[in-house]
């Protein structure tokens, strides 16, 4: 289903299924597992998590908000229904993460915070996406940063 963020925003168009080409009876996590297992048996690999979707285009959002006059330069939706809605996916990337030559950049932890429970779609008029889940350059490189991060580790 797409991403509803219980705050009026729902990510237009229709539900997509992910299925393996070779086989679609074959569970695609089951699947990805064991094709990651695989190459990460000679390879270092880093998977980035979800980005966290806004279930709204954020800059259509800020100017509806702009034109209430109820702006204020920040815009975030809830960390609770992302992590919700994406409870499976985050499941199996956490068990991935356990696995050797696997890292997983958490990408929700770049934007979401756990004292606040909300997830950052603007901050201080800086948006961080360019529609309801595309990062902007901002949000890109923040990404690009801490993906460094974690290939410069040995």
């Amino acid at each position: 289903t797409r991403f509803d963020n219980d705050e009026g925003g729902v990510e237009k168009g229709g539900s997509r299924k992910n299925f393996v080409i070779r086989d679609e009876s074959a569970d695609i996590f089951e699947h990805s597992v064991s094709e990651l297992s695989s190459l990460s048996s000679s390879n270092r690999i880093v998977i980035l998590s979800q980005i966290p979707e806004a279930g709204w285009d954020v800059p259509n959002q800020v100017f509806k908000l702009r034109l209430s006059g109820v702006y204020d330069g920040q815009l975030t939706t809830s960390y609770d229904v992302y992590n919700r809605q994406n409870e499976s996916i985050n499941n199996w990337l956490e068990a991935l993460s356990k696995r050797a030559n696997i890292d997983v950049l958490r990408v929700e932890d770049l934007v979401c915070s756990d004292k606040t429970r909300r997830c950052t779609n603007v901050r201080d008029n800086v948006s961080f996406y360019r529609d309801d889940d595309h990062p902007t350059p901002v949000f890109s490189k923040m990404i690009a940063k801490r993906f460094m991060q974690i290939v410069s580790k040995q």
